[in-house]
């Protein structure tokens, strides 16, 4: 893929907590897993997203698909001809907003309600798009391709179709949104391109004087890589990983704050990672952020494959039960992807099965 280097990004001035927490150990697996199960026909799913409700999205097979506790699976129809579907968010209104692919293009879809097929949020446009995220306000965000481009952008789908500022021409399809009445702030990763491209992590809504609405997040010492995948509902700490190949994964902690004058700036705090044994340095991605921002979950490479985690202030690093402890590992890992306000956490592990099914944590230890 070609990326385009970036030009006249300025570099912004940013704060960096100096603190370590080098290889942190695991703490002990929590208790209460749940296998959300598969629709009918389908032997893979994941749960991608949970709203404060407890409805939890993603998809089963090639089919977008809703999940509850104690419920049946159920898919919903993408749009017509679509031969891959899925649910990637879910605002408290129970609309999820996600993607249908659609001769040889991603198409962003909205299913109201949950309930019957879903309608395009951008009809007409000529390129790829998928939407990522949507707010209790029914604001739709995500990322578009245009025609014959390599490159993604992050867009706002409703209530206009406009495209973001962000500080790199290429982005990544990952995407995190606040939950504000106005001025939602929109997290992600692109290419930060000077002598050399890297991936840095960047917040769309505050900024800084001169930079557009638009910040590039500051790096922890040692690190030279960065993604930003899940924001706070107030918008005042975002949540992701960074990395410096081929060394460690940290989970790192973004915290807003405005200097003297009232111009924005955001700090970064390193929370390292769960040591995968044998001596090896930890490889830990966050996946989403607790609305408050109080807890972080994700996926750590451990002496079993990939495992889901949370983390706290309180407890540090703990890691979630499997499905099947026996054979922990399958082809598409284990992963927390998202928490809700009760600390419902949803994500993916191996069932008995050995394939890969939506999985639900209703009863974490106490965080």
């Amino acid at each position: 893929m070609v990326r385009i280097p970036l030009i006249g990004w300025a570099v912004v001035a940013v704060a960096v907590l100096s603190v370590q927490f080098v290889a942190i150990p695991a703490a002990h697996a929590a208790s209460g897993v749940v296998d959300l199960g598969v629709v009918p026909g389908t032997s893979v799913s994941e749960a991608l997203a949970v709203n404060s409700k407890g409805q939890i999205v993603g998809y089963s097979g090639n089919q977008a698909a809703v999940f509850g506790l104690g419920l049946a699976p159920r898919s919903l129809p993408g749009l017509a001809g679509a031969t891959d579907s899925r649910i990637q968010d879910v605002n408290y209104g129970g609309y999820g907003v996600g993607y249908s692919y659609v001769d040889g293009r991603f198409h962003a879809v909205q299913w109201p309600d949950l309930i019957g097929a879903g309608f395009d949020l951008a009809p007409g446009y000529g390129g790829d798009a998928i939407a990522l995220g949507i707010d209790d306000q029914y604001d739709v965000f995500g990322v578009v391709r245009p025609p014959g481009a390599p490159n993604w952008l992050p867009y706002q789908f409703f209530p206009s179709f406009t495209q973001l500022s962000a500080p790199t021409s290429y982005v990544e399809r990952i995407m995190g949104i606040s939950n504000k009445p106005t001025n939602n702030i929109v997290v992600g990763e692109g290419d930060v391109c000077t002598t050399t491209c890297r991936s840095g992590a960047f917040e769309n809504g505050i900024g800084c004087p001169g930079c557009g609405g638009t910040m590039a997040l500051p790096l922890p010492s040692g690190f030279t890589n960065s993604q930003a995948n899940s924001v706070s509902a107030d918008g005042t700490r975002i949540a992701g990983w960074v990395w410096n190949n081929p060394s460690a994964e940290h989970v790192v902690l973004w915290d807003l704050h405005f200097d003297s004058r009232g111009v924005a700036y955001w700090s970064v705090r390193d929370l390292g990672g769960i040591n995968p044994g044998a001596g090896g340095p930890p490889a830990t991605e966050t996946h989403g952020l607790k609305p408050d921002g109080s807890l972080v979950v994700g996926s750590a490479h451990t002496s079993v494959g990939w495992t889901p985690f949370y983390w706290s202030q309180a407890s540090g690093f703990v890691t979630l039960s499997l499905l099947d402890s026996v054979h922990p590992v399958c082809v598409a890992g284990s992963a927390a992807n998202d928490v809700n306000v009760s600390g419902l956490i949803v994500g993916i592990t191996c069932a008995a099965s050995r394939a890969a099914h939506a999985t639900a944590w209703p009863n974490p230890l106490p965080h």
